[in-house]
């Protein structure tokens, strides 16, 4: 069963920070998390890659430890683990599969450390569009930026089943997509 990740992440050119994970399986079920090591102090809004950082819960001026959200990353390791553990056949997919494998591991202490269950790869939709020569105007359009990454799971999926749809079509559709794309 598919299982869509989105990642809220900060990048300062020298080290990925995870800040929250979503993933929301096919079926409906989800996981949120935020990851409770970061704090104001090291956050750059102009830094953050993802929904950026309103989604948070602040007290304060300072992260909500309280809010149910919040995880210490190895409580958060394995809820994700357990979370895909009750998911049939797991696939984890994204836009970017590379980079929300990366933050999912940050968030599990190392890519080394996933929890038994946990896919070692990400599937990047934005690669299957490419595969399909789907042009991006195509497909669904992107939620606005600040929103929750709960939302930007639910668009993932619907960039999935806009795919789907693209891969049922007749193949001698998509070859002449493919060649006309390649022009």
């Amino acid at each position: 069963m598919r299982v869509f990740i989105a990642t809220t992440y900060q990048d300062d050119g020298q080290a990925v920070t995870p800040v929250s994970i979503a993933l929301l399986r096919e079926d409906g079920a989800s996981y949120y998390a935020i990851d409770a090591s970061i704090g104001r102090a090291g956050l750059d809004p102009t830094q953050t890659v993802g929904p950026g950082l309103a989604h948070l819960p602040w007290f304060d001026g300072r992260l909500d430890r309280r809010h149910p959200a919040v995880r210490y990353r190895d409580r958060l390791a394995c809820e994700l683990g357990w979370f895909l553990k009750d998911t049939p056949s797991p696939e984890l997919w994204s836009w970017r599969g590379d980079t929300d494998h990366l933050v999912l591991g940050r968030m599990c202490h190392r890519l080394g450390a996933l929890p038994l269950g946990v896919p070692d790869w990400v599937g990047s939709l934005r690669q299957e569009a490419h595969r399909l020569a789907l042009p991006l105007s195509d497909l669904p359009r992107w939620p606005h930026p600040k929103d929750h990454p709960m939302e930007t799971a639910r668009h993932f999926q619907r960039i999935a089943r806009c795919l789907d749809a693209a891969a049922a079509a007749d193949p001698r559709d998509l070859d002449t997509a493919h060649r006309a794309g390649a022009r």
